[in-house]
C-alpha cells in the first residue's frame, strides 16, 4: 500500500509537471514578448486560471502522497522491528 502511495505521487507530480509546460507553452505561442515579471498579463491569454490551479494541486497531492507513503514504510518497517525483539 506505501509503494502505491509513492507511485501514485509519482504520477501526480509528472502530470502537474507536464500540465504547467503546456500551459507556459500556450502562453508562449499566443502573447509576443512572454516574460516572467508579466505573469497576471499572461493569464490573460489562458482565459482562466483552472491550469494553473490544477497543476499546482496535483504537485501537492503528489508531494503530499510521497511523503506519506515514505512516512508509513518507516513505521511498518518499526513495528517489524519491534516484533522481531520480543
Amino acid at each position: 500500500m506505501q509503494l502505491l502511495k509513492i507511485l501514485l505521487g509519482a504520477i501526480f507530480i509528472l502530470s502537474g509537471s507536464i500540465l504547467f509546460g503546456l500551459v507556459h507553452a500556450a502562453i508562449t505561442i499566443h502573447s509576443a514578448g512572454y516574460t516572467i515579471e508579466n505573469f497576471f498579463y499572461n493569464v490573460y491569454w489562458t482565459r482562466n486560471l483552472v491550469p494553473y490551479i490544477l497543476g499546482v494541486l496535483q504537485l501537492i497531492l503528489g508531494i503530499l502522497l510521497i511523503v506519506l507513503g515514505l512516512r508509513g514504510e518507516k513505521a511498518v518497517e518499526a513495528e517489524e522491528a519491534a516484533g522481531q525483539e520480543k
